[in-house]
Formats: structure tokens, C-alpha cells, sequence
């Protein structure tokens, strides 16, 4: 039991001194491109996936079509990583933190992310080696 305290502790440390940052902290993070801006999901989710990509995390890049009620319609895009524990969440330019998201697969989390109003996923992209199959 020693040994294994003494291999976490030293673990914690060599991550630390690396400066490695876990998927929650690299999303909540203000100095990514594009934060908190209007119009510029894109840009966001662009260098967002690039530092998370940097990271060693699960993450995916997609860019669905939405519409809502007032016919007004358009393009979106966001970041879905996986966390350490499994889960799925989602990033945008305009949240402070992420969203949980249900599902295991693009088009299911662009509709929980969505609520209702997007259309179909236009772009998914992601590191086959890490996601395990082949994005579109």
C-alpha cells in the first residue's frame, strides 16, 4: 500500500512539472481564441480541439446545421471530449463550463447539445487512434 501511495505521489508530481491540465480546466480556460465572442464558434472550437488534441484527450470536432422555430437558421460549432471518468461534454465559444452531453456518438450529442433545433451534423472530425473509429 506504501508502494502505491509513493508511485501516485510521484505520478501527481511528474504531471505537475509537466504542466499537463486535465479536459475540465483546458475547456473552462479564458485565453483560447474566440471566447465568449459572438460569431466566432469556429475559431473557437478550432484552437480549442488543437490544445485538447495537445493534451492527450478524447476530443471531436463538430459542426452541425440548426434551425429553430422562427425559421431563423445557421450553422454552429463546438468541442466534445471525453473525460477521465467516460462521460461526454460539450464546449462552446459562449459557455463559462461544459455541458454534459448524453449519448455516444456525434449526431446524439449535437441533438442533446441543440436541444431540439439542429438539423444534421455537416463536420465531424476527430484522431481515429484515439476515438476508435473513423470520423466523418
Amino acid at each position: 500500500m506504501k508502494m502505491m501511495k509513493r508511485l501516485l505521489m510521484v505520478g501527481m508530481m511528474i504531471t505537475g512539472l509537466l504542466g499537463a491540465e486535465s479536459a475540465w480546466e483546458t475547456a473552462i480556460s479564458t485565453d483560447v481564441k474566440g471566447k465568449g465572442g459572438w460569431f466566432t464558434c469556429l475559431n473557437y472550437s478550432k484552437d480549442l480541439f488543437g490544445k485538447m488534441a495537445k493534451n492527450g484527450h478524447e476530443v471531436h470536432f463538430i459542426i452541425y446545421e440548426w434551425k429553430d422555430q422562427t425559421r431563423t437558421q445557421g450553422r454552429h460549432a463546438f468541442v466534445v471530449y471525453k473525460d477521465e471518468n467516460g462521460r461526454y461534454y460539450g464546449m462552446d465559444n459562449r459557455l463559462k463550463q461544459p455541458m454534459w452531453l448524453s449519448g455516444k456518438n456525434p449526431e446524439q450529442w449535437v441533438n442533446f447539445f441543440a436541444k431540439g433545433t439542429a438539423n444534421k451534423v455537416v463536420c465531424h472530425y476527430g484522431d481515429e487512434s484515439v476515438i476508435g473509429y473513423a470520423a466523418k
